[in-house]
């Protein structure tokens, strides 16, 4: 019984100093976006108001021209980094 509860002490702390290690890690994410001026800083707006309430986490807000949109997707898709979400215009999305 005493081994047991040893064992069970050591997996709490071991899960509690994982726990703390993980909230000090830095958290990049890298979103596409369509351009269109009104509406970027709006965005950009959002990306930081984020930012201020999650500080572990930075967002870059890539964007990208309308008529190269679904090329740059489909690329940084395909290769397996680059882009971690993406926004496009309505009439693009069905070509996915």
């Amino acid at each position: 019984m005493k081994k047991i509860l040893v064992i069970f002490i050591v997996l709490v702390l071991l899960t509690s100093v994982s726990m703390v290690w993980a909230q000090e890690e830095k958290i990049n994410i890298v979103h596409f976006h369509w351009t269109q001026p009104p509406y970027d800083e709006i965005n950009a707006r959002a990306a930081k108001t984020f930012m201020e309430k999650y500080p572990n986490v930075n967002v870059e807000i890539i964007f990208i021209a309308d008529p190269d949109m679904p090329t740059k997707v489909r690329t940084a898709a395909l290769g397996g980094g680059g882009m971690d979400t993406f926004a496009m215009p309505n009439m693009q999305s069905a070509w996915f």
